[in-house]
């Protein structure tokens, strides 16, 4: 601290936080634990009502601190107690940007609005807040990332209505909702795979806002990293994907994409509110009209400022852009693109083809007609991504295609006998026209060996038998003889004695 500022450095990263002490509302000298203080400091409003706080004070430090504060800074450093008793019932009130929540009078909680990431409420009488989630902290350390508030149903609509009032504030003071002057354009009623239900979606100048049953989320355009545009195959919809650098968040689920899905014949008509010159500037119309997954890629292309990702040169043998498969116990669809994978719905797997060491086909059974194969992705960093139950005629244009790309296609010997996990050749891959041949005579072939395995179980059987009479001959022979020695040495004993 100095005449004019104070602040604190970080000796591990050199990083320095400074503020001005003619910024200073309020300063609070909290007890915390067992000779553990807290300096708090509330900034005026022009500084947006930011709470400073640092920890790690003991009580010889408070004279000195007061003193500094009074004399040089003209603040009061005021001793404040903190609600230690552990009830969870209290009082909520909008404090500036700050939300305060109090327990018998005593401070209990204080966040600020600018923490916040999703404000929802999940029914009736709850009110959820979700926390930005600090990405400098060690991610191994406790966070604190969601709170949630309950109001008990009283009868009384004036006091629900609070609830959601509280919920406009925060949402207002927090910037995760944008008013709808700054609309752009509305979708209705659109149908997401991740996360599941139908949303309106809002279309802002800077950000995407999604209003669902229950909850609400807001994407700033500056998270979309990727998009993507496929066809599903053998389907009459088409998905629209956004990948996220910083994933949504429903509770403890995380969501690094969004998944839209739309009726390749349906057709919708979307005014955008915008000025003639910025219509042409980005390319768009005062009226988009035409198929709804058409004017949903024209506005986001146009609004977001990425190229939107579609399939490329790679067909299945049914002329589709995906071939449909599973990873571990979810089915979906595989989409071999000019630069990555990518497959979908859940989870939704995105794999650049920079990244891959190599690829695997195998057996994904022990079955002889080897109507499906798998397909493993190895990656940097020994990550193994798996797709099972792949129609093995998809096996030739997927190979062709890798090995057009460049990409290391690498097989094991096949053993004997075959078997799970064992490597697929193309010669494993017998055409329509001899897989009834060897259906057939595996089924010939097997029926033989049963046949051969009950003579043998048979003979066996016999061998068995005879080898337990001889041994019950050599048994009554021996316990003959063992008698026959018992009396002559009982003899023996009586002519002794005599």
């Amino acid at each position: 601290m100095s005449g004019d500022l104070f602040g604190w450095k970080n000796r591990k990263t050199g990083s320095v936080h400074q503020y001005k002490a003619s910024d200073i509302v309020r300063a609070q000298w909290l007890h915390t634990g067992s000779d553990a203080y807290q300096l708090r400091i509330l900034l005026a409003p022009h500084k947006n009502d930011q709470i400073v706080r640092f920890d790690g004070f003991h009580e010889k430090n408070y004279v000195e601190l007061r003193r500094h504060f009074e004399e040089v800074f003209n603040v009061k450093l005021l001793r404040v107690q903190q609600a230690h008793r552990g009830w969870h019932w209290g009082n909520v009130q909008m404090d500036g940007n700050n939300l305060r929540f109090t327990v018998g009078g005593l401070p209990g909680l204080d966040l600020h609005a600018q923490e916040i990431a999703q404000v929802t409420t999940p029914s009736k009488n709850d009110l959820a807040i979700e926390l930005i989630q600090d990405d400098t902290r060690d991610q191994a350390e406790d966070q604190l990332l969601e709170i949630r508030f309950y109001q008990p149903f009283t009868g009384d609509e004036d006091a629900e209505g609070a609830l959601q009032q509280l919920k406009q504030k925060l949402v207002k003071k927090s910037g995760v909702a944008e008013t709808k002057m700054d609309s752009i354009a509305l979708l209705n009623d659109v149908p997401l795979l991740v996360p599941r239900g139908r949303y309106e979606i809002d279309i802002g100048r800077r950000a995407l806002k999604f209003h669902g049953k229950s909850y609400d989320y807001t994407i700033q355009y500056s998270s979309i990293n990727r998009m993507f545009l496929v066809p599903r195959p053998n389907s009459p919809h088409v998905n629209f994907i956004l990948s996220l650098e910083n994933a949504m968040r429903q509770g403890q689920t995380s969501y690094p994409f969004v998944v839209m899905q739309f009726d390749s014949d349906a057709v919708q008509s979307v005014e955008v509110n915008l000025e003639e010159n910025e219509l042409t500037q980005r390319g768009l119309e005062k009226l988009l009209e035409g198929k709804t997954f058409d004017v949903v890629t024209r506005l986001f292309r146009a609004l977001v400022g990425k190229s939107v990702i579609v399939p490329g040169d790679f067909k299945s043998v049914k002329q589709q852009f995906g071939i449909t498969c599973s990873h571990r116990a979810q089915s979906g669809h595989l989409y071999p693109l000019n630069r990555s994978f990518l497959f979908i719905v859940k989870p939704v797997i995105f794999i650049r083809y920079d990244d891959v060491v190599s690829v695997e086909f195998s057996r994904t059974g022990a079955s002889t007609t080897n109507r499906f194969f798998a397909f493993t992705v190895s990656v940097r960093g020994g990550g193994e991504f798996e797709f099972t139950s792949i129609d093995r005629n998809e096996y030739l244009p997927l190979v062709e295609f890798l090995q057009g790309k460049g990409i290391r296609i690498k097989n094991q010997e096949v053993p004997e006998g075959g078997g799970r996990g064992v490597a697929l050749e193309a010669a494993d891959l017998p055409s329509d026209d001899d897989e009834d041949d060897d259906d057939y005579h595996a089924g010939a072939s097997d029926s033989e060996e049963e046949d051969e395995d009950f003579r043998e179980d048979d003979d066996e059987d016999d061998e068995e038998e005879d080898a337990s009479e001889s041994e019950e001959e050599e048994d009554t022979k021996k316990s003959k003889k063992r008698k026959k020695k018992e009396k002559k040495s009982k003899k023996d004993k009586k002519r002794k004695k005599d």
